[in-house]
């Protein structure tokens, strides 16, 4: 049966139906309609309606029950690798291997990436910039120097690592025929400043984070330790540092290094 179902959907115009049942689902109707279709469809498809964020009776129209977002943690992802995971309920309806850059849509149209519009453009001319970044020794500098714009050394453990791996990018770019000014270099740090030592120690314990550990590598310390810091990795050549701010109800944090720090790097 279900094969002969899909057989039939087949043969239907699916693009005009998807636009007519989309209208259909997304119209108002009275609340006791929707709860009834609501119900008449979880009942035939097997929906479990425990699983919804919102009772039944809070969902306006069809469409806003059938995206509708799960209660907190009911559908973990299977662990491991390499394993398809679907966002929805569903069933595969048809499925092929890409032929001559041709992309087959289920509705029985083709695509090519060629011309795809690609909707928004980028606001960047001619493209948006590459970064790549990594602490691989060999492929990842191979990488950087070929195809990235930028180039971004990720939570180093000293301000050497990264000035090694910067050397290593460098190298690259030589060997690529590349001139090695023309990538950026910049890092990314945990920022964890504050106006004296327990202030540190404070916002380094709420990231659960040692603030000595953190200090000289990442940008943590005092206000003068932090624009140290940033000294530090602009003499190695990075000309961005990535601040990963990790408690993000502390605002007073963002206040300093605006107007304590940032005011002293230009």
């Amino acid at each position: 049966m279900p094969e002969l179902s899909y057989t039939l959907l087949r043969l239907l115009p699916k693009n005009t139906l998807s636009r007519a049942v989309g209208a259909a689902c997304r119209a108002s109707a009275p609340r006791p309609v929707v709860r009834a279709v609501i119900r008449a469809f979880a009942r035939k498809y097997g929906v479990d309606v425990k699983e919804a964020e919102r009772p039944i009776e809070e969902y306006p129209t069809f469409t806003e029950f059938f995206t509708r977002r799960l209660k907190p943690g009911m559908r973990p992802i299977a662990p491991g690798e390499l394993l398809p995971v679907s966002p929805v309920d569903g069933t595969v309806g048809e499925l092929g291997d890409i032929v001559e850059s041709r992309l087959y849509q289920a509705k029985g149209k083709h695509y090519t990436l060629a011309k795809s519009p690609a909707l928004p453009k980028p606001v960047q001319q001619p493209r948006p910039p590459v970064i790549v970044g990594g602490i691989g020794p060999r492929k990842t500098p191979a990488l950087a120097a070929r195809f990235a714009d930028e180039f971004n050394y990720p939570f180093p453990d000293s301000v050497e690592s990264a000035a090694a791996q910067f050397d290593r990018v460098r190298a690259a770019c030589k060997e690529a025929d590349r001139d090695p000014e023309s990538l950026r270099y910049s890092a990314a740090l945990i920022l964890c400043c504050g106006r004296d030592d327990a202030e540190v120690k404070r916002r380094a314990q709420a990231i659960g984070h040692d603030a000595d550990a953190l200090r000289g590598r990442h940008l943590a310390g005092t206000v003068a330790e932090v624009v140290d810091t940033i000294g530090r990795y602009a003499d190695i050549g990075a000309v961005r540092l990535y601040m990963q701010t990790l408690d993000l109800s502390d605002l007073d944090h963002l206040e300093l290094v605006a107007s304590e720090v940032a005011p002293q790097v230009g």
